[in-house]
């Protein structure tokens, strides 16, 4: 058999032959390219031939994300000032009672985790790991041309921006299926799409998720569009409703915040959705605040009634994390990126911007404790102001997440790195008040798992 195939290997080809493989491969590279370029522009091509060349021609970009996935965003390269894991400064008498529900990537295990920390002490009180079988793992991401196995790669395990149930379980998701677990690692249910970005829920215990549509229904539009929408899905795991934002954005008058930009495939980039679980002085109980990351834009939300009731395009640049701070005021993490930059730079240091509806006004929290700790991611983040007026702030990129006072002061810390001292991201932790969500705490650390 060996004989057979080395003397295969030996016979001569002719020259025609390769000359027309050469040819035929040249003509694929043309139409890729082609289709690519059009892709860019935002053009479709018409007809199978064109459908298939603009599916061929983002075929290299999404091949190339996902082999990327796990040097670009597991690891990052920065020098290590401080030690790794929990360090904790603050004084006897200015203990906290909260929770932290940290999502970060176990270095030993090769995989992401989710853990509820007693931030008194650093004591992890419950440890999540999904329980996951071939059949129940996060669906093959279908899109475009190609369909990537999630369970490739560290990236699959992540659980995103995870969210603390009243059984102590968690609803999570890693731009995959919306996911429910119990408290031990049982899948409760889960529901199909490309879920992504913020977990929030309502004052019904529903939950309100950005999404993107697998395929884009906007016309004219290439094949590797994102089109997003906010998804309101309730308690036990069924879609109550999908809203496109472009048609918010439409209803409301606002398109001309897209056209006066260049056409891209990520126009919105939805990263948060935040609902008052109370009526405010210029907002009802029901109402959400939008975040959309690539137009530096934030609206106010009425869902019941599909209209716009506010907006704001910047001072805030690339934002993350809206936040309601009392009946008049919402909090803003300000990556404060350069707009004008190829890719991410934060021009200087990131922020807590806090916009006040009375007066139309925009004021930092403090900029001298972001600058006292050289705060600056340049995407994602986190920044939440507690009670006292001090703010949980995760730095997302270079994993480390913090209670600062307003002076800069660390009240507590967790540094998230390699044995080696390469930073490890995080995927965005959540502050948990003791008091407020004590039952669901108290089913975490009590549960027992067989």
């Amino acid at each position: 058999m060996l004989g057979k195939i080395h003397k295969l290997m030996e016979r001569s080809v002719p020259l025609w032959l390769v000359g027309q493989i050469m040819l035929l491969g040249f003509l694929v590279i043309v139409v890729i390219a082609w289709a690519a370029q059009d892709a860019a522009n935002g053009k479709r091509q018409s007809g199978i031939i064109g459908a298939t060349a603009n599916k061929l021609a983002v075929v290299p970009t999404v091949i190339a994300a996902w082999w990327t996935d796990d040097a670009g965003e597991v690891i990052v390269k920065a020098p290590m000032t401080q030690p790794a894991g929990w360090s904790r400064i603050s004084s006897a008498n200015d203990q906290d009672a909260g929770y932290l529900l940290l999502s970060r990537f176990d270095w030993q295990t090769q995989r992401y985790v989710a853990e509820l920390v007693d931030v008194s002490n650093g004591v992890v009180v419950r440890r999540y790991q999904p329980l996951r079988t071939a059949g129940e793992s996060n669906e093959p991401l279908r899109r475009w041309l190609v369909s990537l196995d999630p369970e490739k790669g560290r990236l699959a395990s992540r659980m995103f921006h995870p969210y603390l149930m009243a059984d102590g379980g968690l609803v999570y998701q890693n731009a995959s299926p919306l996911t429910a677990i119990d408290v031990c690692g049982r899948t409760k249910w889960t529901i199909p799409g490309l879920f992504h970005h913020s977990i929030e829920a309502d004052a019904d215990g529903n939950y309100w998720v950005p999404a993107t549509l697998a395929k884009a229904e906007q016309p004219g539009v290439s094949a590797a569009f994102a089109e997003d929408e906010i998804a309101h899905i309730s308690a036990d795991g069924k879609i109550l409703s999908r809203t496109s934002f472009y048609d918010i954005l439409k209803a409301a008058g606002l398109l001309f915040l897209l056209d006066r930009r260049p056409y891209s495939d990520d126009p919105y980039h939805l990263n948060d959705i935040q609902p008052a679980l109370v009526d405010g002085r210029y907002w009802l109980k029901g109402d959400i605040f939008i975040s959309a990351r690539h137009l530096s834009l934030v609206i106010l939300y009425r869902p019941s009634t599909g209209k716009v009731l506010w907006w704001r395009e910047g001072p805030w640049q690339k934002q993350h994390d809206v936040n309601i701070l009392d009946d008049h005021r919402i909090s803003i993490f300000d990556n404060h990126t350069k707009s004008a930059s190829p890719r991410d730079i934060v021009d200087g240091t990131n922020q807590i911007l806090i916009y006040n509806f009375e007066n139309d006004a925009v004021t930092p929290w403090s900029s001298k404790a972001f600058q006292r700790q050289r705060i600056a991611t340049p995407f994602q983040g986190r920044g939440l102001i507690v009670d006292n007026g001090d703010a949980v702030v995760e730095e997302t990129n270079l994993g480390r997440v913090m209670r600062l006072a307003v002076d800069g002061t660390i009240k507590w810390q967790y540094i998230s790195a390699t044995p080696n001292g390469d930073r490890l991201m995080l995927a965005w932790s959540r502050y948990i008040s003791g008091d407020i969500h004590a039952s669901a705490i108290t089913a975490a650390k009590e549960a027992k798992c067989i």
